[in-house]
């Protein structure tokens, strides 16, 4: 029989090779974001909307088209009921981009979204709902084109943002309180992550909650209302991509409400950054 040792081992250490007593989990606990839509808050003024017009500097320096810009942000304020639809699944159970290096020309330098790093997955949809495409296309049967166009990127502009205020939601309160932050972001459409994914971010969502907001996916593919979007959020424990270059910081939400650089990295994403009209 093997000689016992002289006192008892201590509770928290194990004999050699064993397991600790109280192993650091490997995960963290998901966060609860319920199977209700989010109502969400979306900041609009009249630079966002001019940038999706074309260079800021020469909408407003043209006059009709700098008071088509500020009717249609007064209408987008009136109009727009934003809401998003999430659910928490982890990253086996979704479909994820490859972790491939990407050009953020922007800034200047290159990111990695580390999927790996990732602990859970958030798919979503968010919509502003119809109002606002609604008018742009009545402008149009009323010949008024400017007004048309000033309406439509208004709408952009309120998708754009309403996806930052996802993420300021998720960094503020379900994700922050189980030691989760966002650091990644993925939009089906996005190079690496083909459209066939949208359909699969979709059925990952409760279908009640989905048909509250009003969002269907049509024959053609598109979401209806138009201007919706659909895409999912990479959770990581808080600094666990800290030192990893770019990803670790951009991937942080920005907690004061204003565009979080998640989503100023869009266009670092897009296939056709290179040969854009509105980036030149």
């Amino acid at each position: 029989m093997p000689d016992m040792p002289d006192k008892p081992l201590r509770p928290d250490v194990g004999p050699p090779n064993s397991e600790p007593a109280n192993p650091v989990p490997a995960t963290t606990a998901p966060p609860d974001l319920g199977p209700q839509p989010l109502a969400l808050t979306v900041a609009m003024d009249a630079a966002r909307l001019a940038a999706c017009l074309g260079p800021p500097e020469r909408v407003v320096a043209h006059p009709a088209l700098a008071a088509a810009v500020e009717a249609a942000l007064t209408e987008a304020r009136r109009a727009i009921r934003p809401a998003a639809v999430c659910s928490v699944v982890a990253p086996s159970e979704a479909p994820l981009p490859p972790p491939d290096i990407e050009a953020d020309v922007e800034a200047g330098v290159q990111a990695q979204a580390d999927w790996t790093a990732v602990d859970w997955v958030v798919p979503f949809v968010a919509t502003i709902g119809p109002s606002l495409e609604e008018a742009a296309l009545a402008a149009i049967k009323a010949g008024k084109p400017l007004q048309a166009m000033a309406l439509d990127a208004a709408a952009s502009a309120a998708s754009l943002t309403l996806v930052d205020s996802l993420v300021h939601h998720l960094a503020a309160g379900p994700a922050a309180a189980v030691g989760l932050e966002p650091t990644a972001l993925a939009f089906p459409g996005d190079e690496g992550f083909g459209l066939e994914n949208l359909r699969r971010v979709l059925d990952l969502l409760p279908a009640p909650a989905v048909a509250v907001i009003g969002v269907v996916v049509r024959d053609s593919g598109l979401l209806w209302p138009l201007k919706s979007v659909a895409g999912i959020i990479g959770l990581s424990r808080s600094g666990r991509l800290a030192g990893r270059g770019r990803a670790g910081r951009a991937g942080r939400a920005n907690r004061s409400g204003e565009v979080s650089d998640l989503g100023r990295r869009a266009c670092g994403r897009c296939p056709v950054r290179e040969r854009c009209s509105f980036r030149h």
